[in-house]
């Protein structure tokens, strides 16, 4: 189950791109911006929470300790949402970008995707 800004501690996917030799480690963020989540956060504190993580998770040599065939890799964090992002949420971003320290190469991207209607059991 992917935890999405709920489970600010979690990380929702991790995933390799062979064609690029990347790793990817996804957010999904598809709750509306008025949410509240774990804490007391909103969403724009909870997005910062959770990209925090993913950083440290990262720079701190834990994702090579968890998937050691990955180690070295370039790695981009995706963050994919069903809804484009607040101002709040978007200067939260902008401040974890000005943040980045020297020699951080991890990416960052945002992904805007329409919400898919559930599949039908009878599909």
């Amino acid at each position: 189950m992917l935890c999405g800004l709920h489970q600010p501690e979690a990380i929702d996917l991790v995933a390799h791109q062979p064609a690029t030799d990347t790793v990817w480690l996804m957010i999904y963020h598809h709750e509306e911006s008025d949410t509240t989540y774990r804490h007391g956060l909103d969403s724009a504190q909870a997005l910062e929470a959770k990209l925090g993580y993913y950083r440290n998770y990262v720079t701190s040599g834990r994702l090579a300790s968890d998937y050691p065939d990955l180690a070295g890799k370039p790695v981009t964090i995706q963050l994919e949402s069903h809804r484009p992002l607040s101002a709040e949420e978007d200067a939260a971003l902008q401040r974890i970008e000005a943040g980045r320290a020297d020699g951080d190469t991890v990416g960052l991207i945002v992904r805007i995707v329409e919400p898919q209607p559930p599949i039908s059991e009878s599909e």
